[in-house]
């Protein structure tokens, strides 16, 4: 599968402070977080966002989205991001570098920090996802489909046991209400054919894959301990797990490893905090969680 990821490059207004680069999350784009990129810019940070493979405009034609590839699927994707880290260091040279992933990117994120913890200076982790046991239960229905069906094909019933979970979790009559509880937010989702498209059998294989990657604490390669890890998540997102899930996420970074973890959690957010109705709460407390930590 010919790759050509696509990427937006925000320099910073005034002296530059620091670099960021920001991983989207599951069946969306990087435009969506245009906004929070220029805030970033304004207040001196430079920051790279990119499509992933099989999302927005890194993909040739619709039959890509959500598929990653015959072989290796997530370790491409944690390989592109190494190499889009690599690439933001060298464009906003001598500055702190931090890493920036929303949901699905919070998991490619850790898979980063497990693997390339030595480029990396701070990580945030917005709504990320936890792991539980029925994850590999979900890989192995996923290789089934993929060598029965294909793995370019979709199923329904994958996407019912991942993202349909978060769906039933909240009772609305608007699709993807799950995702914000401001519905102008969820509306531009739903009318935007690069976004809440189903994975792809293989899609799901790999995305699962990753889960299990972040939780196995063998093979972290932990250079400093105290590493700044900030984790945001709206109170009523349901892909954090509530409590329950949000202690087994921190407790997987300690047990990693990493001791220095701040948990921010927003009262009337949802899954996406960014575009929620607290947006401007979140984006103040990242900026004062950066100039804290330099």
């Amino acid at each position: 599968m010919k790759v050509n990821i696509s990427t937006t490059i925000y320099h910073p207004r005034y002296k530059l402070k620091g670099a960021i680069l920001i991983i989207h999350g599951m069946s969306e784009h990087r435009k969506r977080y245009h906004a929070f990129a220029r805030y970033l810019s304004d207040k001196g940070y430079g920051v790279i966002t990119y499509d992933q493979i099989g999302h927005g405009e890194s993909v040739n034609d619709e039959s890509e989205l959500g598929y990653f590839g015959k072989e290796k699927g997530y370790e491409s994707l944690v390989y592109y991001a190494y190499k889009l880290s690599l690439e933001t260091k060298n464009i906003f040279k001598d500055v702190p570098f931090y890493v920036f992933g929303h949901s699905m990117g919070s998991i490619i994120a850790r898979s980063l920090l497990k693997k390339h913890s030595e480029i990396i200076d701070g990580v945030i982790l917005s709504g990320p996802p936890f792991y539980q046991s029925a994850v590999k239960g979900g890989m192995a229905l996923a290789k089934l489909l993929s060598a029965i069906k294909g793995g370019k094909e979709r199923s329904q019933i994958l996407r019912n046991l991942t993202l349909g979970v978060y769906e039933k979790a909240v009772k609305s009559d608007v699709k993807n209400a799950w995702l914000s509880f401001n519905e102008e937010n969820v509306k531009k989702y739903n009318e935007d054919e690069l976004c809440g498209f189903n994975f792809t059998n293989k899609g799901y294989y790999d995305m699962l894959s990753g889960l299990v990657d972040m939780h196995d604490v063998k093979g972290y390669k932990v250079k400093d301990p105290m590493l700044p890890i900030l984790i945001i998540a709206g109170k009523e997102d349901p892909a954090i797990g509530k409590d329950k899930g949000l202690n087994i996420t921190v407790n997987d970074l300690r047990r990693a490893g990493y001791d220095n973890i701040v948990v921010k959690l927003y009262e009337n957010s949802r899954h996406e905090v960014l575009l929620d109705n607290e947006y401007k709460l979140v984006y103040d407390d990242v900026i004062e969680y950066l100039r804290k930590i330099v």
